[in-house]
């Protein structure tokens, strides 16, 4: 799938249905009900859109449905993560990392795991990462933004 677009609620449905593969819309409703008071013809609505947009295959069963994933959690989180790092410039992608590790809860195992990733990551580490925004999307001091856009005047 080329670009999934996933609205914050259709992703808590999501959620349910690759954590369970397969489940009724009763069923996704049950376990959203803990969460959120959404009545069943919001979880049957959310559903039918994710169907729709072909992220959910359903299986008919008599007069019901049985709905499952047609994207895995893994592709949709890669895609999601890519998508937000061309959303950044380049030369900020420390800093955001770094606020990401800052605001999120973390195990002393996912610790290990960063600490893992960014010792093999210091191996081929820059002196300087190249901006990678076109002149007038970024304030960074690189090639591509022009004095004035430095000085925060646009020319």
């Amino acid at each position: 799938m080329s670009h999934i677009k996933i609205t914050k609620t259709e992703w808590e449905v999501m959620r349910i249905l690759w954590t369970q593969g397969e489940c009724y819309s009763n069923d996704v409703t049950t376990l959203l009900s803990e969460k959120f008071e959404w009545k069943p013809s919001t979880v049957k609505t959310l559903i039918a859109r994710l169907v729709n947009k072909g992220y959910v295959g359903k299986h008919a069963e008599g007069n019901r449905y049985r709905y499952f994933p047609t994207i895995s959690e893994k592709e949709s989180l890669q895609q999601t993560r890519a998508e937000l790092a061309h959303h950044i410039c380049s030369t900020k992608m420390g800093k955001y990392i770094a606020a990401l590790l800052e605001e999120n809860p973390l195990s002393h195992s996912d610790i290990a795991l960063i600490a893992q990733a960014l010792e093999k990551k210091s191996l081929v580490a820059l002196d300087k990462v190249p901006c990678n925004c076109i002149k007038g999307q970024c304030t960074c001091i690189d090639d591509c933004c022009s004095e004035s856009i430095k000085k925060g005047k646009i020319a």
